[in-house]
């Protein structure tokens, strides 16, 4: 039965009255020792104590007031064995107190555990309740070492966490420069896109102007490449458009950037170069693509698949973004009035 039980259920409490009668006969069974009734007994106890307080107190403390009056009141020579004498009787006589009073004590602790005997049978509370000590230090080392073990255990349990947490922001940063590259990048070509284009070309014009440095520009345009659709069809097109992409992206710096325009058009920025450096790299362009041989190229008007290249550079009459690009798409309208399949650099008027 649980302690709760213990007091909810009717038939396991004692009437009031029984327990003030079980009491009282405590009282009374306490009273009584050996046949005798509660006036003897307490006038036994009183005799006792008072012969335990004579031995171990009156008659040791009588013989220390003697010796002293003698010898400081008096000054009376007094003989060295009968104040030893009276010492030791003094001692015995304490001793004998002592013993006495150890009995008596004994039959208190006695009385003592029969009245805690008495209440743990006749009180509900203490009969339903029983107090079991636990010592509770004994349990501090068994405590200590189960909450290192849990502490190991959650640390291992953390670094495995911290593991797996690098590896999928080690596979995060890998998928978002993925990302990074697929938004900046022409899916067929390989090169850069318009949208980046747009970005980067304003941060390299202001970065040329910064440091005083040097920047080409320059735009390609595949010559004839509606004609080539028709006849080699669409899909070869595109074929072309990814070879040329590749052809450019392997003549080019690592350092330059190539980029889809438009259509058939693409795009050239070249940090730290020069006009004559830049229209020697659109020469190299144009040769790479002239001497490749793609499908049904031979079908076009200058006999091969080619492309023509304007070139501008900033400076001069060039300074500004819409400049740089107005300069190249001059030169190379040029280029195509000029019979295509060439370079030509934009000069001042």
């Amino acid at each position: 039965m649980s302690k709760t039980q213990a007091f909810a259920d009717p038939s396991t409490r004692r009437p009031l009255a029984s327990l003030t009668a079980g009491r009282a006969a405590d009282r009374t069974t306490l009273s009584v020792t050996k046949g005798g009734s509660s006036s003897d007994f307490s006038r036994k106890a009183r005799v006792k104590v008072a012969v335990i307080y004579g031995l171990t107190t009156v008659i040791p403390l009588l013989v220390m007031v003697y010796v002293i009056q003698a010898n400081v009141f008096f000054s009376k020579r007094m003989d060295i064995a009968w104040v030893s004498s009276l010492s030791l009787i003094a001692m015995a006589v304490a001793l004998l107190g002592g013993k006495v009073m150890k009995e008596v004590w004994a039959k208190v602790g006695q009385a003592v555990q029969l009245i805690e005997r008495l209440h743990s049978d006749h009180d509900p509370v203490a009969a339903n309740f029983p107090m079991q000590p636990i010592d509770e230090i004994d349990r501090i080392p068994s405590v200590v070492t189960r909450l290192v073990e849990i502490t190991k255990q959650q640390m291992q349990e953390l670094k495995s966490y911290n593991e797996q947490i690098q590896l999928l922001n080690s596979k995060l940063r890998e998928a978002n420069q993925k990302l990074h590259q697929i938004s900046i990048e022409d899916s067929l070509t390989g090169v850069y896109n318009r949208r980046y284009f747009d970005d980067r070309i304003e941060h390299e014009i202001a970065r040329t102007k910064r440091f005083g440095r040097d920047l080409a520009f320059a735009m390609i345009d595949i010559d004839f490449f509606k004609h080539y659709n028709d006849t080699a069809g669409h899909l070869a097109g595109d074929k072309a458009l990814a070879t040329i992409g590749k052809i450019i992206r392997e003549s080019v710096r690592e350092t330059d950037l190539p980029f889809r325009y438009g259509g058939e058009e693409f795009a050239l920025i070249l940090p730290e170069t020069a006009g004559e450096s830049a229209a020697a790299v659109a020469e190299r362009i144009r040769s790479a693509v002239e001497k490749h041989e793609f499908h049904g190229g031979a079908s076009q008007p200058n006999g091969a698949l080619t492309v023509s290249v304007g070139v501008s550079t900033l400076g001069n009459d060039c300074h500004f973004l819409l400049e740089l690009i107005s300069a190249a798409d001059r030169a190379l309208y040029k280029a195509k009035s000029s019979g295509r399949n060439r370079v030509v650099a934009h000069s001042p008027d």
